[in-house]
């Protein structure tokens, strides 16, 4: 396993595993909540079908987390 100066933490190594021994972990029935409105859409599809950079993704997210939201209708 590559070791890197500031990686510490049992998660990230956990993690690194995971990955070196090839391993999936698949989630068969994601629950989401239900759109409540005619026209609502979920916040994080729409942000990966508007073929958004990297780092926009990265920072609508973290906004979307912050607020709590899901779906548009969240945050209008």
């Amino acid at each position: 396993m590559r070791t890197r100066p500031h990686s510490t933490g049992y998660l990230r190594a956990l993690w690194e595993f995971k990955h070196m021994a090839g391993i999936r972990i698949e989630y068969p029935r994601q629950w989401l909540p239900l759109l409540s409105r005619e026209h609502d859409i979920y916040l994080v599809s729409y942000f990966q079908a508007n073929r958004l950079k990297d780092k926009e993704r990265k920072f609508l997210n973290m906004c979307r987390e912050f607020l709590g939201a899901t779906t548009l209708s969240d945050i209008t």
